[in-house]
């Protein structure tokens, strides 16, 4: 009798001891994933500075912006002086968090938006594309690098305002 009294309460201990460490390993995971914040758009390949520029629109000429000392300059499809408030309002788009992914394998792009018909946006030459917006959330697809991640972005608006919308005024 005293034998499986002691065994149900080794088995109980054990079992405490569990389920303490569980919690403990989901605290600290839920701690690390606060310490590292959200993930947002920005990509380490596009660098520290950026230089240049470069927007795609469908069935529209490429626009090309160069950083000439502290201005930007379009040298594509006409010469002009980029406006600042503009280009501010383009780069949020970096830091925009990432609110879902999900890998672009096996999936038919066109569903989202993300083939030819997708707003090409490329900082320093690393390739955003902008696609449709998801019609339950409202989040903008964005394809990076064979991902396909869902952002609320701001800048849609923006491009597709075309050359006129980085024209300094």
């Amino acid at each position: 009798m005293q034998r499986s009294s002691t065994n149900k309460r080794r088995f109980i201990n054990i079992l405490l001891l569990f389920v303490v460490l569980l919690f403990s390993w989901l605290i600290y995971e839920q701690i690390a994933k606060e310490q590292r914040g959200t993930e947002n758009v920005y990509s380490e390949k596009v660098g520290d500075l950026m230089r240049s520029i470069t927007i795609q629109l469908p069935d529209q000429p490429e626009i090309m912006m160069e950083a000439s000392g502290a201005d930007w300059l379009m040298t594509q499809p006409v010469q002009a002086k980029v406006s600042t408030k503009s280009l501010q309002q383009l780069t949020t788009l970096l830091s925009e968090p990432i609110q879902a992914e999900y890998s672009s394998e096996g999936k038919t792009l066109s569903e989202f938006g993300l083939d030819n018909s997708a707003i090409r946006v490329r900082f320093n030459g690393v390739e955003y594309a902008l696609g449709k917006l998801n019609p339950i959330n409202h989040y903008r697809y964005v394809l990076l690098d064979q991902r396909i991640l869902l952002v609320n972005e701001v800048v849609y608006e923006l491009l597709g305002r075309g050359i006129a919308g980085f024209i300094e005024e």
